[in-house]
């Protein structure tokens, strides 16, 4: 992490703000290197990935899900349609 990293604004409810300030003072650290600590250490206890994302098929395991949503949102559109004929 350097400072040439591209930075991120977030808003953080008070209270966990309050709690990432006392952790980073613990833990020795920037408030931004304890975020980023815990998020690091979040992802890897993903239990759901095997390693790296892949950023491409999790697009396309996506765009297949609203693929089958639209399907179905058509097929009762033309359910209500024939309704009003």
């Amino acid at each position: 992490m350097t400072r040439e990293d591209p930075p991120l604004r977030i808003r953080l409810p008070e209270g966990l703000k309050t709690q990432i300030q006392a952790l980073a003072v613990v833990n020795r650290r920037s408030m931004n290197a304890e975020i980023v600590s815990r998020l690091e250490k979040s992802l890897l206890d993903e239990p759901t990935t095997d390693g790296p994302i892949d950023l491409v098929q999790v697009v396309k395991d996506t765009l297949e899900d609203h693929e089958e949503r639209l399907a179905k949102l058509d097929k009762r559109l033309s359910e209500v349609e024939e309704r009003l004929k």
